[in-house]
């Protein structure tokens, strides 16, 4: 008889919100709940670099079991680290995914092997506005990642030394919801949890999607920057587009002048306390 994972009406209402959600089907052939789509996200605000499949199932790790589970995999909660790049405004947002993805001066192939994505964090529990992530596997590797990507940062930005590189671990959403990555709930994965992920990956299947994506999506997502970077006040992306500020529609003012016409029918005059 299969025991490994105990099935009650809990279990079979977060299945429930999960078909619910759209986000998969049932295939009766397969026995399984896999995705009802695989499209590229077509609003993205990011952009990839260094590999042509996603490295991590984040569709299913996070938007299937930590979303409608509350259940964090194994991958996400020992071994996922990230080297995060902190960029300061769109401009070096726009320089930086030039680099990481070989374009402009940049040649090395230690560079453009790295597998990351970059873009803009619009997440109201995030005080960071443009981000660079590098995917790692486990603590060393994302020191030796970290080595790269700070001499990168150093040499090959403006001022890149003044940039903000960390290394961080799991994702954020995670982080909320346990605690700091440094506190117990995080130094080790248990029976209970290694049979939970092993049961939900009998249920549901993966999504690895293609991190490529096509130059008119790209330039798509150059413009959702920029959009972004106008309506917070950064004006770097007028530099470095030099083409002039074509998205800030400047209002017409009447505070700093003499007098005012109303309806077309008499001049009021400013200050004026004089009486008939």
């Amino acid at each position: 008889m299969w025991n490994k994972f105990r099935f009650d009406e809990d279990l079979d209402a977060k299945i429930r919100a999960v078909k619910q959600s759209g986000l998969c089907y049932f295939d009766h052939d397969k026995g399984i709940f896999v995705p009802n789509r695989g499209e590229m996200n077509y609003d993205t605000n990011w952009l990839f670099f260094g590999y042509t499949i996603m490295s991590r199932d984040c569709y299913l790790w996070h938007q299937i079991m930590f979303t409608y589970f509350d259940f964090v995999p194994e991958f996400c909660k020992m071994r996922c680290y990230k080297v995060v790049i902190r960029l300061r405004n769109v401009k070096e947002l726009m320089q930086w995914y030039g680099v990481c993805n070989g374009g402009g001066h940049c040649n090395r192939g230690d560079v453009t092997a790295l597998p990351g994505k970059a873009g803009i964090d619009t997440r109201h529990y995030t005080d960071a506005s443009y981000d660079s992530f590098i995917y790692a596997d486990g603590l060393e590797d994302a020191k030796e990642k970290y080595e790269v990507v700070r001499e990168m940062a150093d040499t090959l930005m403006e001022d890149g030394k003044s940039i903000s590189v960390i290394i961080k671990r799991s994702c954020t959403e995670f982080e909320r919801r346990h605690g700091g990555t440094n506190g117990d709930w995080w130094q080790s994965f248990t029976d209970s949890e290694r049979r939970t992920e092993e049961c939900l990956k009998d249920m549901f299947a993966g999504r690895w999607e293609s991190a490529v994506q096509p130059d008119w999506l790209k330039n798509k997502t150059f413009l959702r920057w920029l959009q972004h970077a106008n309506a917070i006040g950064d004006k770097s992306w007028v530099e470095y587009m030099d083409k002039g500020d074509f998205l800030t529609c400047q209002p017409v003012t009447y505070h700093d002048i003499g007098s005012l016409t109303i309806n077309n029918e008499k001049e009021v005059k400013q200050n004026d306390t004089s009486e008939d």
